[in-house]
């Protein structure tokens, strides 16, 4: 888990981690908060190759304008990405949650 504060701009790094560190390949889940990222940006913006994305995205609805969103990476060796739902998704000034 971490906060990564913008998504977007970490592409390339996170693209390269998976690919080429063992520690990343096998990671069976990583979740990152503060991922900034808006149903305007494409989808390839949270794409990792052997990964299933889920995310939630700050709304305007929340009151808040600037940094949140939630994403999860789930490995496909790790969990097949037919079992991966998103059942809620809640955005207020006080939580970001995505189960």
């Amino acid at each position: 888990m971490g906060n990564v504060r913008s998504v977007p701009n970490k592409t390339d790094e996170l693209v390269a981690l998976t690919q080429h560190q063992r520690e990343y390949q096998e990671c069976s889940i990583m979740l990152f908060t503060e991922t900034r990222l808006t149903a305007l940006a494409p989808d390839t913006n949270a794409a990792l190759d052997g990964f299933q994305t889920a995310q939630a995205e700050r709304t305007k609805e929340s009151g808040k304008r600037k940094g949140g969103g939630v994403a999860v990476f789930v490995n496909d060796r790790w969990c097949n990405s037919g079992h991966i739902t998103s059942k809620e998704q809640l955005c207020s000034k006080d939580i970001e949650l995505l189960a």
